[in-house]
């Protein structure tokens, strides 16, 4: 983990497997039970706000398809 806080922990050359080390440390928590996929909840809400903005475009046409019958 020091390779993560630290900029002279390791030299230029040498690489750090940041996958590796965030696959064991979610594995762990996994094991404490403490674990929430945060970045699966926030895609679904963000898919959820994008196919209802979808939907608001739809509502309006609507709307304005009815309010023309009424004008005409």
């Amino acid at each position: 983990s020091a390779l993560l806080v630290s900029t002279t922990a390791a030299s230029p050359e040498q690489e750090f497997d940041y996958n590796g080390f965030h696959e064991r440390v979610q594995k762990r928590l996994e094991e404490y039970g403490v674990y929430r996929d945060l970045a699966g909840e926030i895609d679904a809400e963000e898919e959820r706000d994008r196919s209802g903005q979808m939907d608001l475009p739809l509502q309006e046409q609507r709307i304005i398809q009815r309010w023309s019958k009424i004008i005409q």
